[in-house]
Formats: structure tokens, C-alpha cells, sequence
């Protein structure tokens, strides 16, 4: 685990937090706005219902106006339904049809000028005012104008406005902790995955068994792979233990063979008889320096990233050919190379292809009996260069599939015991075609012998 890299959890709340303070700051901004166009119809009622209170008076008012000796007009008190608060309370007046003011409240503006019918903004006198006017007395051309300052507004949206952000206040660590609540149980299922992964015994993988656990699309998809990467390394550690067990038993063989010749050797007087058991000795040497350069040659195919270039298969082939030559001849086998396509080109490494042809060749020699015929053919064809051993032998019984892996060895009757190998052969061929992309397969058409064809792409 790198140092100082965030956990899941804190990224996600981290995303979650951000979201949420970026709501939050819309839902505050949001609550301002609403905030502004509640008090402002807050006002406008209040204004209406004065303005009505002041219609509905308007005569009693008028006829006190009319009693007065003096044409001055006196200022006369608000309604009692008018706020208490002078600065809070609608200021208001009666006037005629040509805009003078008949009757108005103590705090009316002095000098407001009139304005048409419904509901407006003035500035008067340094301050701002929000005015209604309406029809008082439709029979007289009555018209009431009812006016109140802006700060009263401004103090309106503040008190609605407060309400709305202790709400939002208090909403913003629920939501929080929701969230919190929610992310630790959503991440739940990937914590127990996490657990069943550290329990899985590295000495004996198995599938952790979660792939068929209802889970989260994710995790499904996760745990499968999971489970599938697991099995592998479990067939991967089986091979390898099988391989090691293999490995072991082929070298203990001709070592104990080598063992057996040199009491013999020391044991006897006789120098024909210390004679044949150094050279079996010999034989044994060179059976086991054989299977360190089989298994040299597995271990090399089996790497990752071997370099590859542009080869030209029919040289390697003639090359391999000759070497297998004398032997063939020796063994009165006949070895023919029918057709070599010499534009044939694949990518490639050469010492690793010329080991997977060798082996090829060796076996098929391994399978034929003496006067038997092995045949070679090498094409290109629509993109693919292709490559044919076929013998003479008696054939593979059963799934030729097996003989790919390290070890293993053809049928007792197909392969003699003075040439049976180290059953390393065909998993070397397997392990260099897997590597240069190559296919190879068995094809048993005729009644004795079959052809191994590798194929690969054209390079």
C-alpha cells in the first residue's frame, strides 16, 4: 500500500462533501432568493389589507375632513388595523382625481407624488418606498395610496431568510451524516472482500466462493475475477509442484544408475566390465546434461518478453535436419525434407524456434521403427507459414493434448525405451508456440504415423 494515498472511503466522502457543501450553497443562495420574493408578497398583502381597512373607512374619514372650519388638512392617525410600530406600519392617504391629498395618516410622506393604480417603487426624499394605489370610493373618484418604506422589506426578507438558513443549518450535518452512514454501508461488501482475500493461504489458493454471493454490479464483476485468477494460480502452483516432483524423480534416476555403475566399476577386476559400466556411466551423464538443457530450454520459452525478429524458417530447418541426419541414417530410418518454402518468414527467437523443431523432429524420429519414413514440409499460405512433421510410428492413443505437458511421455508401444526422452520435448514446443503466437496440433488422418503442424503468423 503506498504511503499517504487516500483509502476509498475518504475519496468518496471527500466527492461526497463537496457535492454536498456545492447543494448546500445552492440551496442557501436559493433560500436568499425565496427569502426576497416571500417578504416582498408578505408587504404587498400587508399593503392590500390596509388599503381595504382605509376604502372601507374612507367616508367616516371624509366626513371628518369635512367638519374641520380650516381648509387645512390635518393629519389623523393609522386604522387600529395598522401595525403598532410606526416604522413598521403602512403610511397612507385618501386622494381626489386630480391627485390631491384629502385625508392622510400622521406619517405619510409629505410631497409623495401620485401614482397610477397597482403596486410600484419610489424614491422620495432619500428613501425608498413600496406603493399601492387603488380606487378608495369609485362614486367620488376616491383613490387610496398606502406606502411603506423599503427597509421594512429588507427586514422582512432577513427574519424569512433566517428561518430558511437555520433550517438549511440544521439540514446540512443530517445529510452528512446520512450520507456518511450510507457510503460505510454501501462499501461494506468490498470490505469483507478485502478480508476474504487476506485469509486466502498463499501456499494453497482457492476461488474466495464470493463470485456466486449477491453483490454489487461491481464487486460481481470484481469477485469473478477473482475467483477466476485464483483457480489459475492453484493449477499454476499444481503444475509447478508436479513439474519440481518430476524434475526430482528424472534426475534421481540416472544418478542412481551413475551410483549402481561406479560400485560395479570398483567392485570387479575385470577391465571390459569397468569398461562397459563407465560407459554406461557415460550414457547416464549425458541423459541428465540432455534434461538440464530440456529443462533450460522450458524455463527460456516460459519467460516473459523475449525479444523477437524476422526469421526465415527454411534455414533453420535444413540446419536441424542435418544435425538429425547421421542418426536417422544410423537408426535405417528415412528423413526427407518434401518442400521449403524459402520466403516463408516468421518473428520469432532463432535458438528457441530451432529448439521447438528439433524436438519436433526428435520425437517423430523417437516414433518411426527402422525402414519408416519421417517427412518435413514448410508454406506460406493466405498470411500463415506453416510447418509439418509427419512419422511413421504407430500413432497416439487417447488426447494428444497431454503430451504438452512437462513430463509426460507417448505410449509405450509408439515410443521404444532406448529412445524415450525426457518427456520435456513437446512442453518445450508448446511453451515456444504459446510464446510466438503460434498454434500447434495433432493430425491423425492416416492409419499408422500422424503430423504435428505448427502454424504461425506470417512475420
Amino acid at each position: 500500500m503506498i504511503r499517504g494515498a487516500p483509502s476509498l472511503h475518504g475519496r468518496v466522502a471527500l466527492v461526497l462533501s463537496a457535492m454536498l457543501l456545492v447543494v448546500w450553497a445552492s440551496l442557501w443562495f436559493g433560500a436568499r432568493h425565496e427569502a426576497g420574493d416571500a417578504a416582498k408578497a408578505d408587504i404587498d398583502a400587508r399593503l392590500q389589507r390596509v388599503a381595504m381597512t382605509v376604502a372601507r373607512a374612507s367616508h367616516g374619514l371624509l366626513d371628518r375632513v369635512d367638519r374641520q372650519a380650516s381648509p387645512v388638512i390635518a393629519p389623523i392617525e393609522p386604522p387600529a388595523t395598522a401595525l403598532a410600530s410606526a416604522d413598521r406600519a403602512p403610511a397612507f392617504a385618501l386622494r381626489d382625481s386630480q391627485g390631491h391629498v384629502l385625508v392622510q395618516s400622521a406619517d405619510f410622506p409629505d410631497g409623495l407624488p401620485a401614482a397610477g393604480s397597482g403596486y410600484g417603487d419610489r424614491r422620495f426624499d432619500g428613501q425608498h418606498w413600496r406603493v399601492l394605489s387603488r380606487p378608495a370610493m369609485p362614486d367620488r373618484d376616491i383613490i387610496v395610496q398606502v406606502a411603506l418604506r423599503a427597509t421594512v422589506t429588507a427586514a422582512r426578507a432577513e427574519q424569512i431568510g433566517g428561518r430558511l438558513e437555520r433550517g438549511l443549518l440544521w439540514l446540512l450535518p443530517v445529510i452528512a451524516l446520512l450520507g456518511l452512514v450510507s457510503l460505510w454501508h454501501g462499501l461494506a461488501p468490498l470490505r469483507r472482500l478485502r478480508r476474504a482475500l487476506a485469509d486466502i493461504d498463499p501456499e494453497q489458493p482457492s476461488p474466495t466462493g464470493w463470485a456466486d454471493v449477491r453483490l454489487p454490479r461491481e464487486l460481481a464483476g470484481l469477485a469473478t475475477v477473482v475467483d477466476r485468477l485464483m483457480a489459475r494460480l492453484a493449477r499454476v502452483q499444481a503444475r509447478q509442484r508436479l513439474f519440481a516432483a518430476s524434475a526430482g524423480h528424472e534426475l534421481r534416476t540416472p544418478l542412481a544408475g551413475c551410483r549402481a555403475q561406479v560400485e560395479a566399476a570398483r567392485r570387479t577386476r575385470d577391465g571390459q566390465r569397468r569398461g562397459r559400466a563407465l560407459d554406461r556411466i557415460d550414457e547416464r551423464i549425458d541423459h541428465m546434461d540432455h534434461l538440464a538443457a530440456q529443462l533450460q530450454n522450458l524455463a527460456r520459452a516460459a519467460e516473459q518478453g523475449v525479444t523477437t525478429s524476422r526469421l526465415t524458417l527454411a534455414p533453420l530447418i535444413r540446419e536441424t535436419v542435418a544435425a538429425r541426419y547421421a542418426a536417422a541414417d544410423s537408426a535405417q530410418q528415412n528423413l526427407f525434407v518434401e518442400s521449403l518454402d524459402e520466403h516463408a518468414v516468421i518473428r520469432g527467437d532463432s535458438s528457441l524456434t530451432q529448439s521447438l523443431i528439433d524436438n519436433l523432429l526428435r520425437n517423430a524420429l523417437a516414433a518411426t521403427p527402422a525402414g519408416g519414413e519421417v517427412r518435413l514440409c514448410a508454406y506460406q499460405s493466405d498470411g500463415v507459414v506453416v510447418l509439418e512433421i509427419t512419422d511413421g510410428g504407430p500413432g497416439i492413443a487417447g488426447d494428444p493434448a497431454r503430451l504438452f505437458s512437462p513430463f509426460a511421455r507417448g505410449d509405450a508401444g509408439r515410443i521404444s525405451s532406448t529412445t524415450a526422452g525426457a518427456g520435456l520435448g513437446l512442453a518445450i514446443v508448446g511453451a515456444v508456440a504459446e510464446a510466438q503466437a503460434a498454434e500447434v496440433r495433432f493430425d491423425q488422418t492416416h492409419a499408422q504415423g500422424h503430423t504435428v503442424i505448427v502454424r504461425w503468423p506470417a512475420g
